[in-house]
């Protein structure tokens, strides 16, 4: 009989732990646990792929300027500039052969001696700098203007290894730069398609200018000579022909016809520094 009843607690006992077990796990399953996509999906039979953000790139690099090749100028007095290399720039080419010259019989040294206080020149076409830089030496005032950006770093660079002379260097070309106040301009170097931005300069009267002329570049190079003779009173030099005088507008066409789908540089003064 004691045999029978500790077998009925027994029973008894594993009954009451079954019951236990399956009320615990019944509340468990009740509880509304927040589950990832993938998690959801295991339930349901399938995984939901796991898209990565994408990668942050990292940051550029500052621009660096050019490889500089450090030369002295042949022009008295000398300065230092770095230049490209003289197999893909003009300028640079010259600058380690000669001592570049944009005109002949318009040096830029007999120029200055004509201004009596200090002449203030702007190089709207500074490439490396040279133009700007014989200015400087020779005891002008500079404004350098680059669009290009490794062009204005190697200028700075050059800026540096002149003690005697600095230049002031600017992005941009024309002068239509809020940056700088250009009230008075003595000698201007600019492309003939940027020199109508310098209107209001050329009204007050800029004695000299070298102006770079590429007709096919230009809409009207003609109406564009005709404003610099007429509304601006700028005689019109052809240097070759500089023996010849001033052209007139007949010499226009010819002029253009010649030049063709070249460049040249015209030499223009005003008619009150003639």
């Amino acid at each position: 009989m004691k045999k029978d009843k500790y077998y009925i607690l027994f029973l008894g006992a594993c009954v009451l732990s079954a019951m236990f077990t399956f009320l615990l796990t019944m509340t468990i399953n009740s509880i509304d646990v927040p589950q990832s996509p993938n998690q959801q999906g295991l339930r349901h039979g399938y995984v939901n792929p796991v898209v990565s953000p994408p990668p942050v790139p990292p940051p550029s690099p500052p621009s660096s300027p050019p490889p500089c090749i450090l030369i002295r100028s042949a022009t008295t007095p000398s300065f230092r500039l770095c230049t490209l290399d003289p197999e893909l720039d003009k300028w640079s080419l010259l600058a380690r052969t000669t001592a570049p010259s944009l005109l002949v019989h318009w040096p830029l040294k007999a120029l200055l001696k004509t201004i009596d206080s200090r002449p203030f020149v702007v190089d709207a076409i500074a490439n490396i700098g040279y133009f700007a830089f014989e200015a400087a030496s020779l005891g002008a005032s500079v404004l350098a203007l680059s669009n290009d950006v490794s062009l204005v770093q190697l200028m700075e660079i050059s800026n540096t290894l002149n003690h005697n002379i600095s230049i002031n260097i600017f992005e941009g070309n024309g002068c239509d730069n809020p940056v700088h106040d250009l009230h008075r301009i003595d000698i201007l170097h600019i492309d003939a398609k940027d020199i109508l931005s310098c209107a209001t300069q050329l009204s007050k009267g800029i004695r000299y200018v070298y102006m770079r002329f590429a007709p096919t570049k230009l809409k009207n190079p003609i109406q564009l000579l005709e404003q610099m003779n007429d509304v601006y009173h700028m005689n019109i030099f052809e240097d070759s022909t500089a023996s010849n005088g001033a052209l007139e507008k007949v010499d226009f066409k010819s002029l253009i016809k010649g030049i063709g789908e070249g460049t040249t540089t015209l030499f223009l003064a005003h008619n009150n520094f003639m």
